[in-house]
């Protein structure tokens, strides 16, 4: 996984999604990042950045609602 802001700031919430194999993660930092970082089917010794796949944005919590589905809460209390 890429670096989440500042890199004293450790993440405030992981959540993992077994169905999809993914992972969504939020910090403090820059008032508020989360990003979705898929996890590979496969294990093999190759490190993938999540950069080129995954998801980043801003938002202060995120959570999954369904298997393939995630809401974000943003800095304005905004789904």
């Amino acid at each position: 996984m890429r670096k989440l802001g500042s890199t004293f700031v450790a993440p405030k919430t992981l959540s993992f999604n077994p169905a999809e194999r993914s992972v969504l993660l939020t910090t403090t930092s820059e008032n508020g990042i989360f990003e979705l970082v898929q996890l590979p089917r496969e294990t093999s010794n190759e490190v993938k950045d999540s950069s080129a796949d995954g998801k980043r944005g801003p938002g202060s919590a995120v959570v999954f609602v369904a298997r393939n589905r995630f809401a974000v809460l943003d800095k304005a209390n905004q789904v």
